[in-house]
């Protein structure tokens, strides 16, 4: 069905008002690959800056203070994972573990409580009860804290980057002089940087 305006123009004019559509149709599909295009750099150059970071970071400060041959240490490999807030709330607010932090930390809190009464209480043990009760109480409440956190998340949140793990494959010796391999994994967090309390070996 023909617009009212077109009624009354000629074929040269519809000619005309059909390649003017036509190229604004084409303008907003090359504008939208531009802006993905310049995403897509952005964030190649962005993660490419991380692994350099992480690469002289790792060498400087758990390498150089952590290894037994430091200078025989050779990076084999480095790669950049992420995770998101939604996968990051998931996982440390599973109600397993919930259940199992709620537990142990009860089941401390009276061991320590009763050893306490005691009239000669063996200190050690009250240090070690108090200071597992502690360290479980402390995961309960972080867990508990992520869930609702995770019930808060708007869509967008959910999809946003919660923080970057940062993978390094690596040879290096130990005492005896002979190479071994090592996969180390830490993370990177925008505005607090990479974390050293977090560097685990992952074989």
């Amino acid at each position: 069905m023909k617009l009212f305006s077109e009624t009354f123009l000629n074929p040269d004019e519809t000619f005309y008002i059909w390649i003017l559509n036509k190229n604004k149709h084409n303008m907003k599909k090359v504008i939208m690959a531009s802006l993905f295009a310049l995403v897509t750099i952005v964030s190649f150059g962005q993660s490419n800056q991380i692994l350099s970071d992480g690469s002289k970071w790792f060498k400087e400060k758990y390498v150089d203070a952590n290894f037994k041959d430091p200078y025989s240490y050779k990076e084999l490999k480095i790669e950049l994972d992420s995770l998101s807030n939604y996968d990051f709330y998931k996982k440390n607010s599973d109600s397993s573990f919930i259940a199992l932090y709620e537990k142990y930390s009860m089941e401390y809190k009276e061991k320590y409580e009763k050893e306490s009464s005691k009239r000669k209480p063996n200190e050690t043990l009250v240090n070690i009860y108090k200071k597992s009760y502690d360290e479980y109480s402390a995961k309960l409440k972080n867990a508990m804290d992520a869930s609702e956190k995770l019930k808060l998340l708007s869509e967008d949140e959910k999809k946003q980057i919660y923080h970057y793990i940062v993978k390094i494959d690596s040879h290096a010796n130990n005492s005896y002089g002979n190479p071994v391999l090592g996969r180390y994994r830490f993370t990177y967090k925008k505005g607090s940087g990479f974390d050293l309390g977090s560097i685990y070996k992952a074989n």
